[in-house]
């Protein structure tokens, strides 16, 4: 028996408008990047005959089944919108707008045509009988630090559509925090750390939505911060809705090298935690942020069937569907959704609204 899930269409099979629905998900999809030449060539091979499915697009299907936020089980929104699962192919995170090394990094290229795509074929933002469309743009892990450095840019590439359409963001796991790898790394490849790949990726990739907001505070040098969850998300100005593991496994795994488990590598973690926390604190006393975080040691798990529906812990815990399925009826005001204990890895507590 196939999986239960939603079949996303892709390369222009999305359906046309309906009255039915008038919200569409947009969703770029996840895998890490690249982030200098010998990266790159060990991520892609050889740029004149890649065909490795982040680095290329050739061997995507015409279709995928999909879970989670793709099927909820509660969430009418969702059941009912226009899915678009975006496939990366370009390792620069959907950001880049460049040549290197060889390879093309045209993620912003790909984001702004699918956009143009859905606005002159489907009918999104066509503004008829004066209807409104909302867009939830997003995506999760690397797809969700792309779909943040695009957010406040999604009305200019929507072109005149963007007056008839409303934007919401959906971030599941881009907020990387500033902090070295552990010192003790156990690896003879040492990772140079998330902060330092950030400033690789910049120095190549040409990426040019950075946002004027958070230029103005990190100019200069210091530009590549705005390509970076610590530092870009305070400076959004389109509503968002975040998840964000305080033990999040992809950059605590990465970091360390490993799962921590020693009791210097779990002090490590809950550093990386707390730091996590205060983030999330500072996101959600923002007008139109909802967050939503856990202590589980996991990391992008919106497109997780359990995840997104029934990942609980407790009788008064909520769902990360459920949640989502609030911001979108009502906004977020300053709402935060967290765990309450504040271990490695908890299970014992519930999300809760605080």
């Amino acid at each position: 028996m196939p999986p239960r899930g939603q079949r996303c269409a892709m390369d222009g099979e999305v359906p046309l408008v309906t009255e039915a629905s008038r919200t569409w998900l947009v969703y770029l999809e996840g895998g890490d990047w690249c982030f200098d030449e010998q990266s790159c060539k060990a991520r892609c091979g050889d740029p004149s005959s890649s065909s490795y499915g982040f680095c290329s697009s050739s061997k995507n299907p015409p279709t995928l089944g999909k879970e989670g936020i793709f099927w909820p089980y509660a969430n009418e929104y969702l059941k009912n919108a226009h899915k678009v699962f975006v496939k990366y192919c370009t390792s620069d995170a959907h950001m880049g707008d460049a040549e290197a090394f060889g390879f093309q990094f045209r993620g912003q290229v790909v984001v702004r045509a699918v956009l143009k795509h859905l606005v002159q074929s489907k009918g999104l933002g066509s503004g008829r009988g004066g209807r409104r469309d909302r867009l939830i743009f997003g995506g999760g892990s690397a797809g969700a630090r792309g779909a943040m450095v695009h957010l406040d840019y999604v009305k200019e590439m929507l072109g005149q559509a963007a007056a008839s359409v409303d934007v919401v963001g959906f971030l599941d796991s881009p907020a990387w925090i500033d902090k070295q790898p552990y010192p003790e790394r156990e690896n003879s490849d040492r990772f140079p750390g998330f902060p330092e790949v950030t400033k690789l990726v910049h120095s190549f990739a040409n990426v040019n939505h950075l946002g004027r907001d958070c230029v103005a505070q990190h100019s200069g040098d210091d530009e590549w911060k705005c390509m970076f969850g610590q530092y870009r998300l305070p400076t959004l100005q389109t509503p968002f809705f975040l998840v964000a593991s305080q033990y999040d496994s992809y950059w605590l795994g990465n970091s360390v090298g490993h799962k921590p488990s020693s009791p210097a590598e779990l002090q490590y973690a809950d550093e990386f935690a707390a730091a996590t926390r205060q983030l999330c604190k500072e996101l959600a006393s923002k007008d139109g942020v909802m967050v939503y975080s856990w202590t589980r040691y996991n990391h992008c798990t919106s497109a997780n069937h359990e995840d997104f529906d029934l990942n609980t812990c407790g009788p008064e815990s909520m769902t990360m569907d459920g949640a989502f399925k609030q911001f979108l009826e009502s906004g977020a005001g300053e709402r935060l959704i967290q765990d309450t204990c504040g271990s490695f890895d908890c299970h014992g507590n519930s999300p809760v609204v605080v």
